[in-house]
């Protein structure tokens, strides 16, 4: 039975637009939650495609800064002009906010936190995404380019960024096709079927 005939969904990790200011380590995630204990629940466990391994994990202690799109309506249930969410916000979420202000105007790779492309109703945003949910569920995760089967399953709520995917579902057993996709068959089937980049290296998408 083909995969995508089974009772799974697909996802990607999440884009940020500015991973700078949106993932940060262990030291940042205390200062913040330090100058204001209501920062925490915004931020989640961050898994990158490296960190991946053939049903395990090397978690690097990264965090993700998490505020969906229509997350400012929704907490002060009303759609408000930019300069007074932003004055709402930066009272809700002092810590959060002084965190993003420096990144608002500057530039990383491509532009600041308040012109990028990714971004929701407002530029502390994320882009409207509709599975945020899902890394929530229990989840099989693996990493885009990988040199052996690299699933790993998931039950702790981490969330993925962009170089991982994941899969989740309602009625399959998970174990079980973790242990599928784990094995040799799969992978040979993989490199048959999917993207081959040379070095033994197969490259893993939706």
């Amino acid at each position: 039975v083909p995969l995508k005939e089974l009772d799974v969904k697909i996802y990607r990790g999440i884009t940020t637009g500015f991973n700078r200011a949106f993932i940060i380590d262990d030291e940042i995630r205390r200062k913040l939650i330090e100058e204001d204990a209501k920062s925490e629940e915004l931020i989640k466990p961050l898994l990158r495609g490296r960190d991946i391994g053939r049903y395990y994990v090397e978690w690097d202690k990264k965090w993700i800064i998490v505020i969906p799109a229509g997350f400012t309506k929704r907490l002060f249930k009303k759609d408000l002009p930019l300069k007074d969410a932003e004055k709402l916000f930066k009272k809700e979420y002092p810590s959060i906010y002084k965190h993003f202000e420096p990144f608002k105007y500057k530039k990383g790779k491509g532009k600041g936190l308040i012109n990028r492309e990714d971004q929701g109703d407002y530029w502390w945003e994320l882009r409207p995404c509709d599975y945020y949910p899902e890394f929530e569920k229990p989840k099989i995760m693996w990493q885009e380019i990988v040199r052996e089967p690299s699933f790993y399953l998931d039950q702790s709520k981490i969330y993925g960024e962009a170089t991982t995917f994941m899969m989740s579902s309602n009625k399959i057993n998970l174990k079980f096709l973790l242990a599928l996709l784990n094995s040799m068959l799969s992978w040979i089937a993989i490199k048959f079927y999917g993207t081959n980049l040379g070095n033994n290296t197969s490259r893993y998408k939706k």
